[in-house]
């Protein structure tokens, strides 16, 4: 007596179709990334004593970079390996802070050197993540 009873037939007329999982709100993060670094270079502009029309440019134009390059990164960590995707975070994370030091008033060597720092431990902290998240 066999314990094995038999399969059903699938009893769709449809041919099986790859299903992939795509995120219609994947613009999202990068936007608001953007939107919050355009806004706080807009701030720090004016503080400086930067024309507001001229800051008002310079912080709509870091916006659509730093939201497009996160957009980028966003949409091809999934086939990176754990060590482009820590440097290609790394990179962004230190200039985007770079910049911002920057734009705050500090010296130019000094804020390039603290956005190295950052750089280096976001990189750090990404690769840490992505490594055992994958492994």
């Amino acid at each position: 007596m066999s314990t094995t009873h038999p399969v059903q037939p699938a009893r769709h007329g449809r041919p099986h179709q790859r299903v992939t999982q795509r995120h219609r709100s994947g613009w999202v993060v990068p936007a608001v990334l953007g939107f919050a670094f355009g806004a706080y270079a807009l701030f720090l502009e004016q503080a400086n004593g930067v024309d507001a029309g001229i800051a008002a440019l310079r912080g709509l134009v870091a916006a659509v970079v730093l939201g497009a390059v996160c957009f980028v990164i966003g949409r091809r960590q999934h086939w990176m390996q754990a060590e482009s995707q820590a440097a290609a975070y790394g990179v962004v994370f230190g200039m985007a802070m770079g910049y911002l030091l920057n734009l705050s008033g500090w010296s130019l060597l000094r804020s390039c050197l603290l956005g190295l720092v950052f750089g280096l431990a976001m990189a750090a902290g990404t690769f840490y993540f992505s490594y055992m998240r994958r492994h």
